[in-house]
């Protein structure tokens, strides 16, 4: 009884055939290939409807023999209706045949939209469907099938044969591209700001080459369409600006390094409190130099800047660069003060005079530096007829700042003279 029990559950179970234990090897193998030669003679999993066939075994859509090039999702879609050609199906019914256990989390407008697609790629010729690759014939008549949520795809370009419609085609894709580039861009600022992060145009670049993404505007559109997840951007700037912190810490660290040994090499006139003491007599040497940017004199408030290649740097504590100097580099400012007494040596200073453009003001200016202990090395005139005035560069050669500082009180007190400036 209990076996008669088993053998009725196994055949419900889905079995063909039972062997009794001990079973015979060569009956067994008789029954298997009894199965076998019962299993031939069944269908051969091609169902058709129409002019479309589906090959179960080889899960291709054909229509009069010529194989469809459908997507994945497409295939089991049309799979699924012919299979069921005589039945009325529902849309639950189609999304439990396609997506099976995943049919829960698919949007139901996911389905129209693969149905549109379908739709599509058998349009009309004739009355009768075709794929969008059908060669059309002299006096066929097209229908063609559009759908509201139909869109171009790239690769039609290579079923259309007029430059007309390949150019339109591109042009439309285009489009889509820029407005979902638009939307992405829009997305991506949104979130930025969110996140107080900064996008630079070279970290764009960088993950643009490291996702192979050739444009800027695929690159938004990307983003638009959801295929660029844009928390691997966040990710990417977080670990940018981490790379860029840790470079900037090595190169300011290297770069103290080098001072200090610049600072080593090239000091050699120091006191004992640690201030470098200029001599005009030294200029000559290598151990420190003049900064061609506010041109030092014997006398003026200066301090020295370590560079790396030219030894110390004398600049005036009223130097443009300066303040930008002492912020950002406080470990290469030498302390600097001039010698007790000026000797024979001479520095450069140039002036700019802005005069009224009267008769013989050039001669007095040029009388008044041979008054003092200085020598011209340059004159240049530029007249202003616009504003009737004449605009005066010249250098000097002076010993000291006292000597500079009595010429331009000299000049200052000149009658149509509006302004002397130091450079």
């Amino acid at each position: 009884c209990s076996s008669e029990i088993e053998l009725v559950r196994g055949f419900r179970a889905g079995g063909d055939d039972y062997v009794a234990k001990p079973f015979r090897m060569h009956e067994l193998l008789v029954r298997i290939e009894a199965l076998l030669r019962r299993t031939s003679k069944k269908s051969s999993g091609v169902l058709r409807t129409g002019e479309l066939s589906y090959d179960s075994a080889s899960c291709r859509i054909r229509r009069k023999g010529n194989v469809l090039e459908l997507t994945a999702t497409e295939t089991k879609l049309a799979a699924a209706l012919i299979t069921h050609s005589k039945q009325t199906v529902s849309r639950e019914e189609l999304l439990y045949l396609v997506w099976d256990k995943d049919s829960a989390f698919v949007d139901a407008n996911t389905l129209s939209v693969n149905i549109s697609r379908l739709r599509d790629k058998l349009g009309k010729v004739n009355g009768k469907p075709v794929p969008i690759r059908e060669k059309l014939k002299t006096g066929d008549v097209v229908e063609i099938m559009s759908g509201k949520n139909q869109k171009p795809s790239a690769d039609w370009v290579n079923y259309v044969v007029s430059a007309k419609a390949k150019n339109k085609i591109r042009q439309s894709l285009s489009e889509i591209e820029y407005k979902k580039a638009a939307e992405g861009k829009e997305l991506l600022s949104r979130r930025l700001k969110n996140w107080k992060l900064e996008f630079l145009d070279e970290q764009m670049a960088e993950l643009m080459k490291k996702l192979r993404i050739p444009t800027v505007n695929a690159f938004f559109a990307a983003i638009g369409e959801g295929t660029l997840d844009i928390d691997v951007i966040k990710t990417f700037i977080l670990e940018y600006d981490e790379r860029a912190a840790k470079a900037i810490e090595a190169a300011k660290a290297a770069d103290q390094v080098a001072a200090e040994e610049s600072r080593n090499k090239w000091v050699s006139g120091k006191s004992s409190d640690d201030i470098l003491v200029l001599n005009a007599k030294d200029l000559k040497g290598l151990d420190y130099k003049m900064a061609k940017c506010c041109n030092p004199v014997f006398g003026d408030d200066v301090f020295g800047f370590v560079t790396r290649t030219d030894g110390i740097k004398i600049h005036r504590m009223s130097c443009p660069n300066a303040a930008r100097l002492m912020e950002m580099y406080p470990y290469r400012i030498q302390k600097v003060r001039w010698a007790d007494t000026p000797t024979s040596g001479t520095f450069q200073a140039t002036l700019r005079v802005i005069t009224a453009i009267e008769p013989f003001i050039i001669n007095q200016i040029m009388d008044i530096v041979n008054t003092f202990r200085a020598t011209l090395r340059q004159f240049n005139v530029n007249e202003n007829q616009r504003n009737g005035t004449y605009d005066i560069s010249m250098k000097l050669s002076v010993p000291s700042n006292m000597e500079l500082d009595k010429i331009i009180s000299q000049i200052k007190i000149m009658k149509n003279v509006v302004k002397v400036v130091r450079q």
